[in-house]
């Protein structure tokens, strides 16, 4: 199965995204489609009937959360609510950090982790406002476009006035007809609201974790939605919903219920070949975070590491979120040394005498428990992740190599830089006279004795690089070239390749919805997800073809 397919089926249904006949159109009303049930789908089984079905738009209700994560959610807020906290007006409203889910659908239910509830209205009814508002982020800024203040009833969920609650109600909302289109997304409370909902605060905990393992899309909350200041905050709010939504036919439904399937079996396949193995990490800013890629009780050469993502900075609540916490999670593997340096280039920095250059690093990726007296004792890699690239294309020297390869059919690759590297080796002594500038003198060298050197140190670990993602802000046909010669070494070496410029999904016509800054260079929580399930695929398709 190729990778984009399984993407786009994992996108499809683990993150509910729905696929319509016309995404640009709101969902389909229940007078413009049959709603089907299980008896519907047991009729007919011709094929003219099949044909016609392919013609009728699909309707079926999902959830929100995925498996049992509602219930797990409920379970820790009734038993240990001083994991969560209560909602704050002062900020609201809130929007969660969410780009797959609530949208193109009709709500049929909101389930909320409630805290605590104030003063009933004369009705004795509590009040919770959903805003609906346009999707990008970049138009939140924007008036909400509608809103729908939700009535809770007092008597009928067993409350009392300005009183913890901690528990998980669920409210029908049958009745407010609230219908999203393909560019609307919701957001949260009004600060005349006297319901709270519980959020899981800022840093770790067990909810969060959990959340973390298989529901990434809930992790951050743009606040005061409708200003001009969109902030972000690490905060998490955890609802559940029911929905309603309308794919293309139930034969494309149920396509795409296959693929799902055949990707989950390959992950309990991954983790059944990788759990308990040690993974590293060697890249830039894309794969730090505070405290982990900069810690010494990893390794003792990282700690002046420079970090983009940390927790207390607002990007990424933990480094769980990030593409390599993710496939970790996933494959059952534990962390053994994420080397990655914030701004850092393959070649390195002249300004600081190339010490970032992942030429030094590419040695220094197994544990040395922060005591390098002793390498027998080291904790090798069993994985290595290398993602680096980006920062060269505005700086770094190119040499001459993608020319070489241009003047020569792919077959023939192989041999122009076998010819090519035996020169490189012979100027820098085999890599052990490595001096940049002089005996390394291009991006393309760097990158090889990179691999040459890593290779050397770790000979049983499995290595993928992963080509550079084309952004707004880069020079495209230098990632062309960067790519090119990316491609070329690891079937020199080789080693792994993960193509995410061409199958992870993201690409600079919807940057806004997968990356935090404005030049779209690093990815939101929804990004790394992305960029995991792209590196999943290939060590799924590696492990196919073992």
């Amino acid at each position: 199965m190729k990778i984009k397919r399984i993407l786009t089926a994992l996108l499809a249904l683990v993150m509910t995204v729905s696929i319509c006949a016309c995404a640009s159109k709101d969902p389909l009303t229940p007078e413009d489609s049959t709603e089907h049930t299980e008896s519907d789908t047991n009729i007919g089984n011709t094929e003219g009937s099949e044909k016609m079905d392919d013609k009728i738009p699909y309707v079926v209700k999902e959830n929100y959360l995925p498996g049992n994560l509602a219930d797990t959610v409920a379970n820790k807020l009734k038993k240990r609510p001083a994991l969560f906290k209560p909602y704050v007006a002062g900020s609201a409203p809130y929007a969660i950090q969410d780009v797959f889910g609530i949208s193109n659908c009709r709500l049929l239910s909101i389930s909320i982790p409630v805290y605590k509830v104030g003063e009933a209205d004369e009705n004795g009814d509590y009040r919770l406002t959903l805003f609906v508002l346009n999707n990008p982020y970049a138009g939140m800024k924007k008036s909400a476009l509608r809103s729908y203040p939700l009535r809770i009833s007092r008597e009928q969920y067993g409350l009392k006035d300005n009183s913890a609650v901690t528990k998980m109600i669920r409210v029908d909302l049958s009745d407010y007809n609230i219908v999203l289109s393909g560019s609307e997304t919701l957001a949260y409370f009004d600060q005349q609201d006297t319901l709270f909902p519980a959020y899981v605060g800022t840093g770790a905990n067990e909810v969060r974790e959990e959340v973390a393992k298989v529901f990434p899309q809930t992790l951050g909350m743009f606040s005061k939605v409708g200003s001009d200041q969109l902030a972000m905050s690490n905060n998490s709010l955890i609802f559940d919903f029911e929905m309603e939504k309308t794919y293309e036919s139930r034969s494309a439904y149920e396509k795409l219920q296959e693929e799902k399937q055949s990707y989950d079996a390959m992950i309990r396949t991954l983790k059944e070949k990788y759990e308990g193995k040690y993974l590293s990490v060697i890249g830039d800013s894309i794969s730090t975070f505070g405290d982990v890629s900069n810690n010494t009780s990893y390794n003792s050469t990282i700690g002046g590491n420079a970090v983009y993502y940390d927790a207390k900075m607002n990007r990424l609540p933990g480094w769980q979120y990030t593409y390599w916490g993710r496939v970790a999670a996933q494959t059952g593997m534990k962390l053994c040394v994420n080397n990655s340096w914030s701004g850092s280039r393959v070649y390195g920095k002249p300004d600081q005498n190339y010490a970032d250059s992942a030429l030094w690093r590419a040695t220094e990726l197994d544990n040395d428990n922060g005591t390098p007296a002793d390498p027998a004792d080291d904790i090798k890699p069993d994985v290595i992740l290398f993602y680096m690239g980006t920062n060269d294309l505005a700086a770094s020297p190119f040499g001459d190599l993608y020319d070489q390869l241009s003047q020569v059919s792919q077959d023939q690759w192989q041999e122009k830089i076998d010819a090519w590297f035996q020169k490189v080796l012979e100027k820098t002594n085999d890599a052990t006279n490595l001096v940049l500038g002089e005996t390394c003198t291009s991006f393309e060298q760097a990158y090889a004795l990179t691999l040459y050197r890593m290779i050397k140190a770790y000979p049983d670990a499995e290595i993928y690089c992963l080509n550079i993602m084309r952004t707004e802000v880069n020079d495209h046909t230098k990632v062309i070239k960067f790519n090119r010669c990316i491609k070329a070494f690891t079937e020199y070496f080789g080693i792994n390749l993960v193509n995410q410029y061409d199958n992870s999904g993201m690409s600079p016509a919807n940057h806004h919805s997968y990356m935090l800054d404005v030049k779209c260079l690093h990815p939101n929580a929804a990004g790394h997800f992305c960029m995991a399930q792209t590196i999943l695929s290939e060590m799924g398709r590696r492990h196919e073809t073992d």
